[in-house]
């Protein structure tokens, strides 16, 4: 009921209405059912996948960068981005690297001299992340599990967030509250969806750098993008010169090994469809 009584019944309905994924898959000839991204994810095989940047995104924007974000305005100002990091026990596998992506991003934001303008508040309960976060106390949270709760209406302060692609994805075996394990992800407000887009594509980025075998001593290759604005356009060069691509990250910040949903989809590519939302 997180969209209200009127709608408790929507994924119901739909499936009701129109069939499930594979059904839609199977009925729609416009959609190639053998491409495999398009396929369900069964836990066995890689997640890790970054998006398409587009056309020209390096080129001059005509004019200012429209919806500025005011949270970008404010951390540029304060040359301090905050970060909320959650402390309880069941995040310590990935809690570094949710750390090393408050690293990424400094980075874009202020540059490759940027370690000592990030503080890293500690974050005791989940509930306490997103007050604090809609309280403007910290600027993103990492570490947090992707739920439909959440996203919509939080129970904590009854709002939705935003979440950014996850980063780690959690064994079943281990805990969790998935049949499939927990998404990890970067949170943000939904008031101001720059920010939310900014922190967005820092962390494909990181993908993008393992794909194309891009590391912090060869950053310079990553591409410029000026959609956010002159001051940004190293955004991707500066992160990845700071913390390298995801293979890098996770290696240096995880101390289990890497398998199953945490290896990269690329060559070839395996089944990218994943239920990583919960209601709770």
């Amino acid at each position: 009921d997180v969209f209200g009584s009127k709608y408790k019944n929507m994924f119901i309905n739909i499936i009701k209405e129109i069939g499930n994924g594979g059904d839609l898959r199977r009925e729609t000839t416009e959609i190639d059912i053998n491409n495999e991204l398009s396929h369900l994810n069964n836990g066995s095989t890689g997640l890790i996948y970054s998006l398409p940047f587009g056309e020209d995104v390096n080129a001059p924007l005509r004019q200012s960068p429209p919806n500025e974000s005011p949270t970008m305005n404010k951390i540029t100002f304060r040359k301090i981005l905050k970060c909320g990091v959650p402390t309880m026990v069941e995040t310590e596998t990935w809690r570094e690297l949710g750390k090393e992506y408050c690293r990424a991003i400094a980075a874009g934001l202020f540059g490759k001299n940027s370690n000592d303008m990030i503080q890293f508040e500690n974050i005791a309960t989940e509930g306490e992340g997103f007050v604090k976060l809609y309280n403007d106390e910290v600027d993103l949270l990492v570490g947090s599990r992707v739920t439909l709760r959440a996203d919509v209406r939080e129970k904590s302060t009854q709002k939705g967030f935003t979440f950014s692609l996850p980063y780690f994805y959690t064994d079943p075996k281990e805990g969790g509250d998935s049949p499939y394990g927990d998404s990890i992800a970067l949170v943000t407000r939904e008031d101001d969806p720059r920010w939310s887009d900014f922190v967005f594509w820092i962390v494909s980025a990181t993908f993008y750098a393992e794909e194309k075998h891009i590391t912090k001593n060869n950053s310079d290759e990553m591409p410029v993008v000026n959609l956010f604005g002159d001051a940004y356009g190293s955004m991707f060069e500066n992160a990845i010169s700071i913390v390298g691509g995801y293979n890098e990250m996770f290696e240096n910040n995880v101390n289990i090994s890497r398998e199953k949903r945490n290896q990269l989809n690329n060559n070839p590519f395996t089944p990218q469809m994943n239920p990583d939302f919960l209601v709770d």
